[in-house]
């Protein structure tokens, strides 16, 4: 290798880990945004739960900017273990009735009771949105309401029935009110991040997550009091859905952040379960478009600005690798070594 400087040899090992320390970032980057936030896409594979022998979860948030947060119970989280157990045991997993049924018994136990209507609390903050405990969740209310419809459709047992009703009456609830609602001539938004100040995060998936859950309670009850909530929300979500479109990618919420590529995938994923509810060519539109989004490379690249480095910083390593390569000196020595072989 005498033939090569240390020059480029220093500079290309450079490249090479820094390449490839961007890349680890931007990976875990988004991994951990997603494990953090959300179940539903993950289903029981999030690394960073913990799930006791009543099948009850918990989440090791670590640090959040730079705000230790540790282990915690989140309410959504809770929720989607539910559902993922009874979607299982509707596959036949008998032992998962249980385990369903036990985090359904949670969410009844844990609903704090405000007159007629219920929240599930978030007994920690977070920092993202500025959040101090405790905050509530219109997707939490949403998901909540979801697990304990199907936890009394499976045992007809009141308790989880009266429990759900109890949860949805709080999308009734203005946020001013220490709901979850925003109310306004453009229909009734549903807030994820309640924030208590004049930031108004409306996360997108969030807010559909939580239509989800009130369409549940319809379907399974009737009730047309859910029928008015969903058709409130559906209004809501129409008028300010093109807000979520950038032209080439979605946001993750209403404050401008885009939607990380997992995220993009989960509003392609829900756009098309709302056009199957609704019949709505409406969303279907949406889902086409942003799926087109998802299928172009630039959009892609475009989506998350770590990646600008991460592509940077390969086309640096590249570049530098082929003028070492096209060098004289590497040339020769390529020609030394080939010479010494056909020897």
């Amino acid at each position: 290798m005498k033939y090569i400087s240390n020059k480029h040899l220093i500079i290309v090992l450079f490249s090479l880990i820094f390449t490839s320390l961007v890349y680890n970032v931007a990976i875990e980057s988004e991994k951990q945004m997603f494990r953090n936030i959300y179940y539903p896409i993950m289903g029981n594979s999030v690394s960073n739960v913990v799930i006791n022998e009543s099948g009850i979860p918990m989440i090791d948030y670590g640090y959040s900017n730079e705000i230790y947060i540790g282990k915690q119970i989140n309410p959504v989280i809770i929720s989607q273990q539910a559902l993922y157990y009874e979607s299982e045991y509707q596959k036949g997993n008998e032992s998962c009735k249980k385990l369903f049924l036990n985090n359904a018994n949670y969410l009844v136990e844990s609903a704090v009771q405000y007159n007629n209507y219920t929240l599930w609390q978030y007994n920690f903050p977070w920092p993202p949105y500025n959040l101090t405990s405790p905050w509530v969740s219109a997707m939490a209310q949403g998901q909540g309401v979801q697990a304990l419809i199907k936890a009394y459709n499976m045992t007809g047992e009141d308790k989880y029935l009266n429990s759900a009703r109890l949860a949805l009456n709080s999308f009734y609830i203005d946020v001013e009110n220490g709901g979850v609602t925003y109310k306004d001539r453009n229909g009734w938004w549903y807030e994820e991040y309640v924030t208590g100040t004049d930031v108004q995060p409306r996360v997108l998936n969030g807010m559909i997550f939580s239509l989800f859950g009130i369409y549940e309670y319809y379907r399974i009850t009737g009730d047309e009091d859910a029928k008015f909530l969903f058709d409130q929300g559906i209004i809501s979500l129409k008028n300010n859905l093109y807000k979520y479109d950038s032209g080439d990618w979605t946001y993750y919420d209403a404050i401008g952040n885009k939607a990380g590529i997992s995220y993009n995938k989960v509003h392609i994923n829900q756009m098309l379960q709302l056009y199957e509810i609704t019949g709505d060519s409406f969303f279907k539109e949406f889902y086409e478009k942003f799926n087109k989004y998802d299928q172009s490379p630039i959009s892609i690249l475009k989506s998350k600005k770590l990646d600008y480095i991460l592509y940077i910083s390969n086309f640096i390593f590249l570049s530098l690798t082929l003028e070492m390569i096209s060098s004289l000196k590497f040339k020769k020595y390529v020609r030394n070594i080939y010479s010494r072989q056909i020897k």
